[in-house]
C-alpha cells in the first residue's frame, strides 16, 4: 500500500477515501474476508455493494498500517450496541470511526479517546421541519427555523451530522436520547464542549466541531462533523486534526 503519511503526528487523523475507478471497485469485494464479501454482495444495487466493499477494504488498509498487521489479518470486535473496536489481541490503543455516503467516506482514527464521525449529502428532503421537530432539540429546532427557506437545507444537515457524530463517539445508539443535547452554531475552526444533559449519561462529555470540507477539495454539496469523548485518556488541550486522502497503490 502507498499510503500518505506524511505529519500524522496529529491527535485525529481524518483520512477521505473517494470514489476509484469502476475496475478498482469491481475488484475490491475479492479483497476482503468472506463475511464481508457476503455483506457486499447482499446489496440490490451492485455498484453501491461495490463502493460499501471498497470503504471496507479502505479501512482494513489503513488501520492494518496503524496497527502492523495485513489487511486480511485485521480483528475487530463489537459493543453490545455494535459498535466496532479493533480486537484486543492488536493491542493497539487506537479508536476509530467510519462513515460514507454515495461518492465520499470519511474515516477517523485517534489515540486520544472515542471517535465519531459522521458525513453526509445534501438532498431536499421534503418535509425537512417535520424531521426536525422530532429528532432536534428545541433549541436547534429554533435555530433551523430562523434561517431562510434556501439555507435550511445546509443548516438542517450542519445540525445533522453534529447530532449524529456525537452518538457514534458515544456508543450507546439511539439510547441518547436525540433531544438530550444541543449542537447548534458550531464552528469549523473551534471544537465545541457538549454535555448531554441526560440521567443516563450525566456525566458523559465531548467535544465537536463541524469539518470544514472545502479544506479537503470536497463540494459544498456535503456536510461532515467530528465528535471526540473527554475522559481519562483526553488531554485538557482540543484534539488536532489533520485531513489527508487514502491513496491505494492501485487505481
Amino acid at each position: 500500500m502507498n499510503l500518505f503519511f506524511q505529519n500524522l503526528n496529529q491527535k485525529v487523523v481524518i483520512w477521505c477515501i473517494s470514489t476509484p475507478s469502476d475496475n478498482c471497485l469491481a475488484l475490491a469485494a475479492g479483497k476482503l474476508p468472506a463475511n464481508d464479501q457476503q455483506k457486499a454482495a447482499r446489496f440490490k444495487n451492485t455498484k453501491q455493494g461495490a463502493w460499501w466493499a471498497y470503504v471496507r477494504l479502505a479501512m482494513r488498509n489503513i488501520l492494518g498500517t496503524y496497527v502492523g498487521c495485513e489487511a486480511d489479518d485485521l480483528k475487530f470486535q463489537f459493543s453490545a450496541t455494535r459498535k466496532p473496536s479493533l480486537a484486543s489481541e492488536h493491542k493497539s490503543g487506537i479508536f476509530f470511526n467510519l462513515s460514507h455516503c454515495s461518492n465520499v467516506a470519511l474515516l477517523a482514527v485517534t489515540e486520544c479517546s472515542e471517535v465519531g464521525i459522521d458525513i453526509e449529502k445534501i438532498k431536499k428532503i421534503s418535509d425537512m421541519s417535520l424531521v426536525a421537530k422530532h429528532f432536534f432539540s428545541k433549541a436547534e429546532q429554533q435555530y433551523f427555523e430562523s434561517f431562510i427557506t434556501q439555507k435550511k437545507d445546509q443548516i438542517f444537515y450542519e445540525i445533522w451530522t453534529q447530532k449524529e457524530s456525537l452518538i457514534k463517539a458515544n456508543g450507546g445508539g439511539l439510547s441518547l436520547p436525540l433531544d438530550a443535547f444541543d449542537a447548534v452554531g458550531l464552528s469549523t475552526k473551534n471544537w465545541t464542549a457538549i454535555k448531554p444533559v441526560s440521567t443516563q449519561f450525566a456525566s458523559a462529555e465531548y467535544r465537536t466541531r463541524a469539518l470544514c470540507l472545502s479544506e479537503f477539495g470536497l463540494s459544498a454539496s456535503h456536510k461532515a462533523a467530528i465528535c471526540v469523548s473527554v475522559g481519562k485518556r483526553s488531554e485538557k488541550e482540543n484534539p488536532k486534526i489533520k485531513m489527508v486522502r487514502y491513496l491505494p497503490q492501485h487505481d
